[in-house]
């Protein structure tokens, strides 16, 4: 049985990864045109472009599997970027409400499939009112400093100990207690967040009002649990989550605009995070995933500009869910005939088709 990209070293299959050389030709400027109109459609439906960033680097610019994963989360900086246009553009005409309407979901990430690590990301969601106060604020007074301290303080931990687990034995007690220690770090502050939106304490106001939702266990239950699954699947195909958690948002009906705004919060969180382990583990190199991030950059800014102008000469917020129902539509297509690539490969070369044994081998 052929094993492909394995390197045996001491008992453990070590991966391989294959980085083709950069150069200009017809696979860079095909990818880079895929990448470009990925990226501005995953802009405006809030879904990012890894669907069709991680279909493209595999199948047409030639890496491996996972490192088209590592690369596409580089490509999340277009996130930060629209983060910093939406919340100058809101600071102008409206205060942006963190306080007693923010909600915490757990969102699991598998960051490092290939090491098979899981880890729970808590996320903490903030809904923007379409109808908020008409006066100026700066920017600085838009920050509310304590939320986001808790955020990046657990941003911080996880990532810490994401890190230390590649530096101790696969399936160690070192290796399981720093996995388990990820468990309180977000299952505390989601259980006390979701005590408090079931007393009524906490509300999610939308379209002007501050009429809390009617929030029964079932309901704190569905929705944590649709976070952890999304997050689960996410982190197996390499994306950011925006994919799955778009429509959740919009089930619980929540504004199509503030469900795009919200999902790339997440992703933003979560592929950073992402981009910093894949640094230092030296998962990708580093001239593809600055050309890369730059064209995600530049198309996401001008995709966001230019659905703004048609959402709003159109008058119908409602483009927003069908760019995210297409967007979701040609990613299932791309990662299905990349899996199915891989498949036909692998039978062709009679190499294991099933899970691997996470205790014998690592990335």
């Amino acid at each position: 049985m052929l094993l492909k990209n394995r390197i045996p070293v001491r008992g453990v299959l070590r991966y391989k990864h294959v980085w083709p050389g950069i150069r200009f030709g017809w696979k860079v400027v095909v990818g880079t045109l895929l990448g470009f109109f990925g990226a501005a459609f995953g802009s405006v439906g809030g879904v990012g472009g890894g669907g069709f960033y991680v279909p493209m680097l595999t199948l047409i610019i030639g890496f491996d599997q996972k490192s088209s994963t590592a690369i596409s989360k580089c490509t999340s900086i277009k996130s930060i970027f629209k983060g910093v246009d939406t919340w100058k553009k809101e600071t102008k005409t409206k205060k942006v409400i963190f306080q007693n309407i923010y909600w915490f979901i757990l969102f699991s990430a598998l960051l490092d499939p290939s090491n098979t690590g899981s880890c729970v990301i808590i996320l903490k969601l903030y809904w923007m009112l379409p109808n908020a106060w008409n006066y100026k604020v700066s920017v600085l007074e838009n920050v509310y400093w304590k939320q986001l301290g808790i955020i990046a303080s657990e941003w911080l931990i996880i990532l810490g100990l994401q890190i230390a687990k590649n530096y101790v034995t696969i399936c160690s007690a070192a290796y399981w207690s720093l996995d388990l220690l990820q468990i309180p770090v977000v299952v505390g502050p989601s259980s006390y967040q979701a005590i408090k939106l079931y007393q009524g304490q906490r509300v999610v106001a939308s379209q002007g009002s501050e009429t809390g939702a009617n929030w029964t266990i079932y309901k704190l239950v569905f929705y944590c649990a649709s976070g952890i699954a999304a997050g689960i699947v996410a982190g197996l195909l390499g994306l950011g989550g925006g994919l799955f958690m778009g429509p959740l948002f919009l089930e619980m009906g929540i504004p199509p605009q503030v469900s795009s705004a919200t999902a790339t919060f997440i992703m933003t969180f979560s592929s950073s995070m992402s981009v910093v382990e894949y640094y230092l583990l030296k998962r990708f190199p580093i001239p593809y995933a600055l050309y890369f991030a730059g064209v995600a950059t530049v198309s996401s800014i001008l995709g966001q500009h230019v659905g703004e102008k048609v959402i709003k000469a159109l008058g119908r917020a409602s483009l927003i869910i069908f760019i995210l129902a297409f967007t979701a539509f040609a990613s299932a297509l791309s990662l299905g005939g990349v899996g199915l690539a891989h498949l036909v490969t692998k039978i062709q070369h009679k190499e294991y088709l099933w899970f691997e044994n996470m205790c014998t081998h690592k990335s």
